[in-house]
């Protein structure tokens, strides 16, 4: 079976790491805990808001209104119903040190992010390590109404597979160098980013 003892026995070996908690990340972070993966990493620096209780799993009012990391939330979920699995979590950004070495350690990554920096921090880890990574994002492109209104013009979601040695996300033009250099103007220096 697709789903018997022996996948559970077999993924019980495995670490997977999940860049970015938060919408499509909680969900793959949901999955891979009840697949049975032994060893998982979370990895986001942000915090739970109101905003986020629509589309992060297991967060709650509570969570919210105190800002728990979406890193601890998380975590103390998957314990709720999986005793046997080890829980790693670093509440710091892809872009950290800490972070990095942690995301080294697995057997596979998963990049849950919505920038171009994170995603290509990610890329280069599984290329150094020679580590499979998969990076899932969604876009949701909005239309005006007739009646002024904002409406969701369609739901756009991507999956892409990166072998170890093979392609990168930057060769598939996941992020680009100006990609890479819009987010770090829109950080450092909104007014030139603006302009």
């Amino acid at each position: 079976m697709a789903f018997g003892a022996d996948m559970t026995c077999e993924l019980g070996k495995l670490h997977a790491c999940i860049i970015g908690v938060s919408g499509t990340g909680s969900i793959v972070a949901e999955q891979l805990a009840r697949m049975g993966f032994g060893k998982m990493t979370l990895i986001d620096y942000d915090r739970v808001e109101g905003k986020n209780l629509n589309r992060i799993l297991n967060s709650t009012l509570s969570d919210a209104s105190s800002s728990a990391r979406k890193v601890d939330m998380f975590a103390a979920a998957i314990r709720g119903y999986r005793a046997d699995i080890k829980v790693v979590i670093v509440g710091q950004t892809i872009a950290s040190r800490e972070a990095v070495f942690a995301a080294a350690e697995a057997d596979v990554i998963f990049s849950c992010v919505d920038s171009s920096e994170g995603r290509h921090i990610a890329d280069r880890i599984a290329q150094a390590f020679m580590i499979p990574l998969f990076d899932m994002g969604v876009s949701i492109p909005t239309r005006k109404r007739p009646d002024g209104y904002t409406a969701i013009a369609e739901v756009i979601g991507r999956v892409d597979y990166i072998q170890p040695s093979g392609s990168t996300l930057g060769d598939r033009g996941v992020y680009t160098a100006a990609s890479l250099r819009a987010e770090y103007l829109a950080r450092v220096s909104p007014e030139t980013y603006a302009s």
